[in-house]
C-alpha cells in the first residue's frame, strides 16, 4: 500500500455504495454493552473530546446542515458516534455537496473511540442506522467510502449488504481539480453529486461534459433551494483559505474604506448591515474597520463558518453575525440605519428579492452602498470569470454582471434613489486571481504580483476617473424619507 499515498495526492476516488432497504436486512447484533442516544447540546463537548481532529463549528455545520448524529455509550463512555442525512450535504473530503434523491439516506461519517474499536460496534451502528431508515420509510442507504479504507468497506459491502452503484473522484493538478464519476452516480447541471434512482438505466461511461468540465463550486440554478445554497457557501467556508495579507487585498479595503469615508455619513452610533461575512472571515475584515471607528456592527451569511469565523474576528465590538439569508433578513421594517453589501447578490439568480429586502430593512432617509461586478470591466473580467466557470475552475458558484445603468434600473424598481455611480478594483481581473493564487499556494511569487498591483493601487487613489472602470461597480443609494417597507 505505499503507493496509495502518492497516487491519492493526484487522484482521489470514492466509492458510491447503495443499500436497498426494500429488501430484507441483516439482524442488529446484540451487543449489551452499548446503549443509543441521540446527540444533545450537552453531548457535543464529549464527542469533540473522543475526535481531536473534529471542531465544534463542524457538528454545528452538520448539524445546521440537517444531519442527525446517533451516540454509542458503553456505560458512561462515550465510544462512538455516527452521522447520517437525508438533505443535501457537503462532503469537506470532496469539496462538493451530495444531493439525496427522495427516498435516499446518506451514511455522512463514523468515529469509534481508538479504545473501543475492534469490538463490532462500527458494524452494529451501520445495520442500526439501516434499520431506522427503513423504519422511517427510506428506501435507499448510501454510503461514499475510499477505495482504499478495507474496514469501512468491509463493514458498508459485506456486513451490510452494499453493493457498488459507481464511484466519484477528482484529479488534483496543482489549484485546479477536475471531477469524474461512474456507473449510477451523476454530476448534476448544479455540480451536486447525486446516485440514479433504480428503473433509469446504469450509465458505465460519462459524457465528456460531466467528467471533469463541471465546476468545483458550481453555479446554482433557480431550482436549487435554501439547503443546496447554504451546503454550498458552508463548503465554499471551510475549505477556502484566508486572503488577507495579499497586496490586492490591501488594495481592495483601500477602496472599501474610501467609499465608507466618501459615501456614508459618520459613522458612530450607527446601526451598519454588512450583507455577507466573507471578508470578515477571509478578506479585507472592513466590518471591523468601520467598528473602530464607531459603528454598530451587524452582519449575516449563509455559511455557519463564515459567520464563526467573522464573530472572532468581530469579538470586543459586540457584533450582531447572524446565519441568515439576504434574500430573507431576519430584521424588522426601516430598523438599520447603513447598509454595505458588495459582491453578494450576483450569486443567486433572485437578486431582485435580495434588493426588495435591503429597501425593507433599510430606514427611511438612511443610505446603503451596493456593489456588483462590471459587466463593462475594459478588463474583460465577466468572459475570464465565465471561462474559468466552464473548465471548473471559478470557486465562487454563480455570478452575474451587471452594467451600471442596469444596475441603477434595478435598484430604483425596488424604490431607492440613486445618489452616485462608483466602483472598485480597477485592475485586471487575472492579476487580482493570480496574486491571490501566488499569496495562498506560492508565497515566494507574492512581491512580483504585488509589485503588478501597485500602479493599479496608485491610479485608483490619484486619478477618480478610473474607479468608475473597476471590475466591481458600486452605487450609492438612499431611501426616500417617509417610504414604506417597499
Amino acid at each position: 500500500m505505499f503507493w496509495v499515498a502518492p497516487r491519492w495526492l493526484v487522484r482521489q476516488e470514492y466509492l458510491v455504495l447503495v443499500r436497498d432497504l426494500l429488501l430484507p436486512l441483516p439482524e442488529v447484533p446484540h451487543h449489551e454493552a452499548m446503549v443509543w442516544t441521540p446527540l444533545t447540546e450537552v453531548d457535543i463537548p464529549r464527542a469533540l473530546a473522543i475526535n481531536p481532529a473534529t471542531t465544534e463549528a463542524e457538528i454545528r455545520r452538520r448539524l445546521e446542515e440537517g444531519q442527525e448524529c446517533l451516540l454509542g455509550w458503553a456505560g458512561e463512555s462515550l465510544a462512538h458516534y455516527r452521522w447520517d442525512a437525508a438533505r443535501p450535504i457537503f462532503l469537506p473530503y470532496l469539496g462538493k455537496t451530495f444531493r439525496p434523491e427522495e427516498g435516499d439516506s446518506l451514511s455522512a461519517g463514523a468515529f469509534t473511540h481508538p479504545a473501543f474499536r475492534g469490538r463490532g460496534i462500527y458494524s452494529v451502528s451501520s445495520l442500526l442506522s439501516l434499520h431506522q431508515a427503513r423504519d422511517r420509510g427510506f428506501r435507499r442507504s448510501i454510503a461514499i467510502v475510499a477505495w482504499w479504507h478495507s474496514p469501512s468497506l468491509r463493514v458498508h459491502h459485506q456486513n451490510a449488504g452494499r453493493t457498488i452503484a459507481g464511484t466519484v473522484g477528482r484529479w488534483n493538478i496543482g489549484p485546479w481539480r477536475y471531477y469524474f464519476v461512474t456507473g449510477d452516480v451523476c454530476l448534476d447541471k448544479s455540480g451536486s453529486i447525486y446516485v440514479r434512482p433504480p428503473g433509469e438505466g446504469t450509465r458505465r461511461s460519462v459524457p465528456g461534459d460531466q467528467r471533469g468540465r463541471l465546476p468545483s463550486r458550481v453555479m446554482m440554478s433557480p431550482e436549487q433551494d435554501y439547503s443546496d445554497y447554504m451546503s454550498f457557501w458552508n463548503g465554499v467556508a471551510a475549505t477556502f483559505p484566508s486572503l488577507k495579507g495579499a497586496k490586492s487585498t490591501e488594495y481592495y479595503f483601500e477602496c472599501n474604506r474610501l467609499l465608507h469615508e466618501q459615501f456614508f455619513p459618520p459613522l458612530k452610533g450607527r446601526r451598519l448591515l454588512k450583507t455577507d461575512l466573507w471578508d470578515e472571515a477571509k478578506n479585507t475584515e472592513i466590518l471591523r474597520w468601520a467598528a473602530e471607528q464607531g459603528a454598530r456592527p451587524v452582519g449575516v451569511d449563509i455559511a455557519f463558518d463564515t459567520v464563526q469565523q467573522a464573530r472572532d474576528i468581530l469579538k470586543g465590538h459586540r457584533p450582531g453575525c447572524l446565519v441568515a439569508d439576504v434574500r430573507a433578513l431576519p430584521f424588522p421594517n426601516a430598523t438599520l440605519d447603513l447598509v454595505y453589501s458588495m459582491g453578494t447578490i450576483e450569486h443567486f439568480p433572485d437578486y431582485e428579492v435580495a434588493i426588495r429586502e435591503l429597501f425593507r430593512v433599510l430606514k427611511p432617509g438612511g443610505a446603503a452602498i451596493i456593489g456588483v461586478p462590471n459587466k463593462l470591466d475594459p478588463f474583460l473580467r465577466p468572459l475570464l470569470v465565465y471561462t474559468l466557470q466552464r473548465l471548473g475552475l471559478y470557486a465562487y458558484g454563480m455570478e452575474k454582471s451587471f452594467t451600471p445603468r442596469a444596475l441603477r434600473r434595478l435598484l430604483e424598481s425596488a424604490g431607492f434613489r440613486v445618489t452616485a455611480l462608483t466602483g472598485l478594483l480597477f485592475m485586471p481581473g487575472w492579476l487580482r486571481m493570480l496574486d491571490l493564487l501566488c499569496h495562498t499556494r506560492f508565497p515566494r511569487l507574492a512581491p512580483v504580483t504585488g509589485w503588478l498591483v501597485r500602479p493599479f493601487a496608485w491610479l485608483y487613489r490619484r486619478v477618480p476617473m478610473v474607479r468608475r472602470h473597476g471590475y466591481l461597480i458600486a452605487a450609492v443609494v438612499n431611501k426616500p424619507p417617509g417610504a414604506g417597507p417597499g
